[in-house]
């Protein structure tokens, strides 16, 4: 159990050092800080971790390309590279995207249809309708079969939509000290549906650091200040406890298979990965029931992050799949409709290399791995590059507009910094589709804007005296 505590608190001192020390919406939307802090929780985990692995060990060089891919990442978000243009020229303030009633209601009216025709595409899927029954079948027919028809791929993203107006409305509400619009608690719930209906994980916790960053940058930004620094934390604690019970259900969910016991899945993971748990940690977390269960599948659940990394970058010699990782969601579309190869060939290279080893390659090995395989060991580099200028852009947007819209787009950046322990947020359809819908907003907005800046100067130009 010290494990878990160790893990917890020094997580927290983290956080207070990243966050909480002096806050400011700046560092609130700083997505490089983000990444610190999940990195440092990996690497705590990595290393109280309870969970021994017979096959591998990590090597020195393993650990000086992680650091160079998080240095880059950081650098590119913090520092300011004039390449086209002086030094000593700033760049006009960014234009934000205004709120308006009407467009917040046309984008939570197509979230909300599409969560309930997600709904309807996963009822015959069902054997009760107890909670976690309804987790176990929802995830034994995510991975049993690859649905990526028609009906299933425009519901989940029109439910993605509701991912952008959950945030946009809550940012909106504490800005002007309103209340938060039925619509932007159905369309937040319309999101959460995807990953429900995919009985993950994934989701629930993208969509709680969102919410935290949006409603604490919007704190700072509405020049609340530290008089709300009690609310900040209230805030972040509630959201982070709703994501752990979640969580818990999951895991109670997943163990339904083998009639509910740890004991058997922890045989299976260690069988799996050739692994075992150190004595005494079993029965020091047996008295807290669910959580003890919950915090002994997150061990063997991030632990294995960095043994894999490390095999990979030492093994794995190609093919090299060119952005098909980063971009899985629509690689597997790509195959499915034109019946070309872009993952299969490097997924039997892998399951072969760990199968020499006498490892299950069904594990997470973070962004790092993901790039590494769309790229190499060298262009990756440059791409994370381009990632952290782009997030610095965005943060630079929201400070400046101070708009619902910059805020909510900043803060799933940040949650997508998050994820990179896990694997590229890119790959992972519940940040991909709002990231896409936001990119399409902002584009939309800003022809419309452009082009009636041309309208406007023509009418000047053919009518001069209306001008005046």
């Amino acid at each position: 159990m010290w494990n878990f505590i160790a893990v917890v608190s020094g997580t927290i001192g983290l956080a207070g050092v990243l966050f909480y020390y002096r806050p400011a919406a700046r560092k609130i939307l700083s997505a490089s800080r983000w990444m610190l802090l999940t990195w440092g929780f990996l690497l705590l985990v990595h290393f109280t971790s309870p969970v021994i692995y017979h096959n591998f060990n990590i090597s020195f060089s393993t650990w000086l390309y992680c650091g160079l891919w998080l240095a880059t990442f950081v650098v590119a978000d913090n520092v300011r590279f004039t390449l086209w243009s002086k030094a000593d020229t700033e760049r006009a303030p960014l234009r934000s995207v205004l709120y308006s009633i009407r467009t917040m209601r046309v984008l939570a009216t197509l979230s909300i249809a599409g969560g309930i025709l997600l709904v309807y595409t996963r009822l015959n899927t069902l054997s009760g309708f107890d909670i976690t029954s309804v987790l176990y079948d929802l995830r034994v027919t995510q991975v049993a079969t690859e649905d990526i028809g028609l009906a299933k791929t425009l519901s989940t993203v029109l439910a993605s939509l509701g991912l952008i107006v959950g945030l946009v409305e809550i940012s909106n509400a504490v800005r002007t000290r309103t209340r938060i619009p039925i619509r932007g608690g159905l369309s937040l719930l319309a999101y959460l549906i995807v990953p429900i209906s995919a009985g993950g994980r994934s989701g629930f916790v993208l969509a709680t650091i969102s919410l935290i960053v949006a409603v604490c940058a919007s704190i700072y930004l509405s020049g609340l200040g530290f008089a709300k620094f009690r609310a900040l934390l209230i805030v972040s604690a509630l959201m982070i406890v709703a994501a752990l019970g979640y969580i818990m259900l999951v895991v109670s969910s997943r163990g339904a298979s083998d009639g509910g016991s740890m004991d058997t899945q922890v045989a299976f993971m260690n069988r799996w990965w050739n692994c075992e748990l150190r004595p005494g940690f079993t029965d020091s977390v047996r008295p807290f029931g669910v959580l003890g269960d919950t915090i002994t599948d997150s061990f063997y659940y991030l632990s294995p992050q960095f043994y894999g990394l490390d095999f990979i970058l030492h093994q794995y010699h190609g093919p090299f799949t060119m952005g098909g990782l980063e971009f899985a969601v629509f690689a597997r579309r790509v195959e499915n409709l034109f019946g070309i190869q872009i993952l299969d060939p490097a997924d039997k290279s892998d399951e072969a290399m760990f199968a020499k080893a006498g490892f299950n390659p069904h594990f997470f090995r973070t962004a790092v791995h993901a790039t590494f395989v769309d790229f190499g060991l060298v262009l990756s580099i440059p791409f994370v590059f381009l990632c952290g200028a782009l997030s610095r852009r965005a943060r630079i947007r929201a400070l400046q507009s101070k708009e619902p819209f910059s805020i909510a787009l900043q803060a799933l950046i940040c949650s997508g910094a998050t994820f990179t322990v896990i694997s590229s947020p890119f790959g992972e359809g519940t940040f991909l589709f709002p990231l896409l819908w936001f990119i399409a907003i902002f584009t939309v907005y800003e022809g419309l804007h452009h082009y009636g800046e041309i309208a406007f100067h023509q009418t000047r130009l053919s009518n001069p005296a209306k001008g005046i």
